[in-house]
């Protein structure tokens, strides 16, 4: 009987371990930072990124720096994102989005890069935040 007890809150923690495990994985996917030396020019491309994922969540953050490829274009549907941050000393970029809707659900565009950047919209769509 006691081994049936520990057997099962041994089972519990391990469960409440890996849950808050992936609930921490959750809060923090998906927000990525452009490479330094990126294989394209497309958003979408998780290898693109740092870590290799797309930021494209309403949680997500995407952020620019110092990168050999500052031309950036997606074709996605909608980007949703916390925000999109240029950190300082990042290079000026142009980003084309051929897309319907591109929504911020935080702090939105943040420049400290002392660049001027630069949006293209291919397409009349949206931009919230």
């Amino acid at each position: 009987m006691k081994t049936r007890k520990k057997n099962r809150a041994a089972k519990s923690a391990t469960c409440l371990l890996l849950g808050m495990i992936l609930q921490l994985a959750n809060a923090r996917a998906g927000s990525a930072t452009w490479a330094k030396n990126p294989i394209s020019r497309d958003w979408n491309t998780a290898a693109n990124w740092r870590p290799q994922t797309v930021p494209n969540s309403t949680t997500d953050i995407a952020t620019f720096g110092a990168s050999s490829q500052t031309s950036v274009s997606s074709e996605s549907t909608t980007i949703d994102l916390n925000s999109l941050i240029f950190n300082s000393g990042a290079p000026p970029y142009t980003i084309t989005l051929d897309i319907s809707g591109y929504f911020f659900y935080g702090a939105g565009i943040v420049n400290n890069s002392g660049s001027m950047q630069s949006f293209v919209f291919l397409q009349d769509g949206d931009l919230g935040g």
